[in-house]
């Protein structure tokens, strides 16, 4: 079930932030790559995207989210190390 695992994973990555004394909502997604198929969606548990939209959906949460700047930073510091030490 996409919708779970989302929320699983949601969750995953709200304790991945905690730990650097991040405590910060994450929404869970769907994000649906294949546009060459249709997509019906009726009352989703989360939130469905289009891979074409994913950019626009994202800067949508940063606007209405009340992170400050210096958090942002922390955020996208803790993701890129995370990039990195992966193989």
């Amino acid at each position: 079930n996409p919708s779970q695992q989302a929320k699983k994973n949601a969750v995953r990555l709200s304790n991945f932030l905690k730990a650097d004394h991040l405590n910060i909502f994450v929404n869970p997604v769907v994000v649906w790559v294949n546009n060459e198929s249709t997509l019906y969606v009726d009352n989703p548990i989360v939130a469905i995207w289009q891979y074409e939209r994913l950019a626009e959906e994202i800067g949508n949460i940063w606007q209405s989210d009340k992170l400050s700047p210096e958090e942002r930073e922390k955020v996208a510091k803790k993701f890129i190390k995370l990039c990195q030490e992966r193989p």
